[in-house]
């Protein structure tokens, strides 16, 4: 039988081990390099969500987005062409609202964006609507990658009119 100072060791030690780690992920600081760096990548990474957008070639995503992002434009783009249409997005301008990173390698950013939105029918250049000087507020989750960062989910909170 265990002596209550050995039981009282088994319980205390796990206890403070898990306190330390949650302490230790918690939200820190941002830094101006962070700060920088996070918004250079989304600057970044917008044009090239465009371009993937209106030609279907998602290659150059990988560069900046993590595999179940570039799955998730993919799959919006076929959605789209399977209701004969393509966009052409034009991204023109954002704007960087919030950061916040957890943990030093994880970081939750809300921006505002304006866009320029044309749709047109598949195989043509009917176009069927557009939404120009349209602004979203975007929520994005980053994963630092060694030195960069990169984007793992891209949501739109609202629309604003």
């Amino acid at each position: 039988m265990l002596d209550w100072k050995t039981m009282y060791k088994f319980i205390l030690i796990p206890y403070l081990l898990a306190w330390a780690a949650l302490v230790g992920c918690g939200e820190k600081p941002l830094t101006e390099e962070d700060r920088q760096d996070i918004t250079q990548t989304l600057r970044d990474y917008l044009p090239v969500l465009a371009t993937g957008y209106t030609s279907g070639n998602l290659e150059s995503l990988k560069e900046f987005a993590a595999e179940r992002e570039v799955a998730r434009v993919f799959t919006r783009v076929s959605e789209l062409a399977d209701e004969g249409k393509f966009v052409e997005p034009t991204f023109r301008e954002m704007t960087v609202e919030n950061i916040q990173v957890w943990s030093h390698a994880n970081a939750f950013v809300t921006t505002l964006e304006v866009w320029d939105l044309r749709v047109y029918a598949n195989g043509s250049q009917s176009l069927l609507g557009q939404e120009l000087d349209q602004s979203n507020r975007v929520k994005y989750q980053l994963k630092r990658r060694g030195p960069k960062w990169e984007v793992l989910l891209r949501e739109l909170d609202e629309a604003i009119q």
